[in-house]
């Protein structure tokens, strides 16, 4: 159990791709000799854990969503209760899950890039064999030729 909840809290704060062996079972306490007597593989530990935390939060999702109310309510309860188990998640964590939005506007008068260039219409590429199709004409740029 110690090793499921280090991998949970170590896949939400800095993601499967940055978790290691080492620092799951440094976070658990437990020697990595042991690791491998539980789990085959970070992968295998890594599914596990995602199991287990997709119990609890059915269970919870199942808890709200079946108690009385109208069906507006009951999903507002589960956004909150859902933001309110979020909001003790790690920093970077959240950072992934916010949007990206742009941090500042253009001043005013300043192109941006790839903005303001005149629209240039796309050939037809309907497959040939329709009415009134065309084939794309082939650049010689993207043809690869033998050289010898």
């Amino acid at each position: 159990q110690k090793l499921l909840d280090a991998a949970g809290e170590l896949m939400r704060g800095q993601g499967y791709g940055a978790m290691s062996v080492a620092g799951i079972c440094e976070l658990a306490g437990v020697r990595k000799g042991s690791f491998y007597h539980f789990f085959d593989s970070k992968q295998v530990l890594a599914v596990e854990a995602l199991r287990a935390a997709w119990a609890a939060e059915e269970a919870l999702w199942k808890e709200i969503l079946r108690s009385s109310g109208r069906p507006l309510h009951r999903l507002e309860r589960l956004l909150l209760a859902h933001a309110a188990r979020n909001a003790s998640a790690p920093r970077q964590a959240r950072e992934r899950l916010r949007p990206r939005l742009p941090l500042r506007q253009p001043r005013p008068g300043t192109r941006r890039p790839g903005r303001n260039r005149p629209r240039v219409p796309r050939r037809d590429l309907r497959p040939a064999g329709l009415p009134g199709a065309r084939r794309p004409a082939r650049s010689r740029r993207t043809r690869a030729h033998p050289q010898g």
